[in-house]
């Protein structure tokens, strides 16, 4: 089986909260820096000024990231951005299912998040998506596009690398 990626696209709608989340965190950055070497100066101002550009490049970072997973024999990885990586081997799947839910009401909101049902949930958009639950009982959620698909893939996969599979 060939390598299969499966993405889940951001929305226009969180784009436009992606760019507003940002363009906010730069106008407080740069407003801390000002009043830091305007009221403090000095050596401390510039740690100010390094602390507030690392809180934007964090949430640049954390703003583009978009949930994927890959698919294939050598194993399942799932990725959020720089955030967020794992990687669960297919023998160790014991079960595969799509899921829905809601991600502000269901999830607090989007990014990498923890539910008790769905486990590690990676999600930027709607709540669509296939979670994978392996030998530990560790639950991953990953959000895609195309939920059907994805679950067709990871079982095919999975079935793949069973003995006699």
């Amino acid at each position: 089986m060939d390598e299969q990626c499966f993405v889940q696209r951001p929305t226009t709608g969180s784009r436009v909260a992606g760019v507003g989340i940002t363009v906010l965190t730069l106008v407080s950055a740069g407003f801390m820096a000002w009043l830091a070497f305007d009221q403090l100066g000095g050596i401390l101002a510039v740690g100010v000024a390094l602390l507030a550009l690392a809180f934007v490049a964090w949430t640049i970072v954390y703003v583009t990231s978009t949930p994927r997973l890959v698919v294939d024999e050598g194993g399942i990885r799932a990725t959020y951005g720089l955030v967020f990586r794992r990687t669960i081997a297919p023998d160790a799947v014991v079960e595969v299912s799509e899921v829905h839910f809601r991600p502000l009401r269901d999830l607090g909101g989007w990014g990498v998040r923890k539910s008790d049902d769905l486990g590690r949930v990676l999600v930027s958009g709607v709540g669509e998506g296939v979670c994978i639950v392996d030998a530990e009982g560790t639950r991953t959620t990953v959000a895609v596009d195309q939920p059907a698909d994805a679950a067709a893939a990871l079982r095919a996969v999975v079935e793949a690398a069973r003995p006699g599979g």
